[in-house]
């Protein structure tokens, strides 16, 4: 169950690389070419919602690791203060 787990994450990772940079194509190609309508679109749309879910998964992953490791570095190696 880890082990799928853990590819579930890679792949969020890696999807936000991928919607990320195919939003910035669109945006330069809607500079470029503004006609085309590449922000606008009904499919970019609808990527951007995919993206902007994909974003807050791949965060809030980041935000539980990173809380779950401090915790066990807290308990592993705890810090005695020096009372003056």
């Amino acid at each position: 169950m880890t082990h799928c787990r853990l590819k579930l994450w890679r792949l969020l990772s890696h999807l936000t690389i991928i919607f990320a940079l195919c939003f910035l194509v669109f945006l330069i190609l809607d500079w470029y070419n503004p006609m085309m309508a590449f922000v606008t679109n009904g499919i970019s749309t609808k990527l951007l919602a995919i993206f902007c879910i994909v974003s807050i998964l791949s965060s809030l992953r980041s935000l539980f690791t990173e809380a779950k490791h401090s915790t066990e570095n807290a308990q592993h190696n705890p810090v005695t203060r020096r009372h003056p």
